[in-house]
């Protein structure tokens, strides 16, 4: 009797070369959630430079000095927040009386520095700043 040569059976159930396309669908992810914020970020700079997102942000701080019972002015504010920023007023009131006043403000630092995990202020200088603390000195704190 003559043998046949064996024949195998192809497997019924083959697992497909996924890893390298799961892989490849990872670095994809994970690229594209990068580029999302990177992109996410420049737009929120590029928005707090413009008028309307120094407006929005100045509403914003307003609306959050009065959920707290304070008032908040703020006035002729030019520049960035990101480079060099000038105000001509900012006023802090309680109860209708203003505890804090500057004037024209100028604030420039360098933001890049701070990938050095550095805080790098070039210029913070006001014309005058007027100061009201509360009646009968400051207040001891217990312990």
């Amino acid at each position: 009797m003559a043998h046949s040569p064996t024949t195998q059976h192809a497997d019924p159930n083959p697992q497909p070369a996924r890893p390298k396309r799961r892989g490849r669908f990872i670095a994809y992810g994970v690229l594209a959630l990068v580029l999302l914020l990177l992109v996410s970020v420049v737009g929120a700079v590029v928005w707090a430079s413009s008028q309307a997102g120094q407006a929005r942000l100045i509403a914003w701080a307003t609306q959050a000095a009065e959920e707290v019972g304070y008032g908040l002015d703020i006035r002729g504010v030019e520049g960035s927040i990101f480079r060099d920023l000038s105000i001509e007023n900012i006023a802090l009131e309680v109860n209708s009386e203003v505890i804090f006043q500057a004037e024209n403000i100028r604030f420039a630092w360098q933001p890049s520095a701070l990938w050095s995990w550095v805080v790098q202020v070039e210029a913070l200088t006001a014309d005058a700043i007027t100061l009201k603390l509360p009646a009968g000195g400051a207040s001891r704190m217990s312990h």
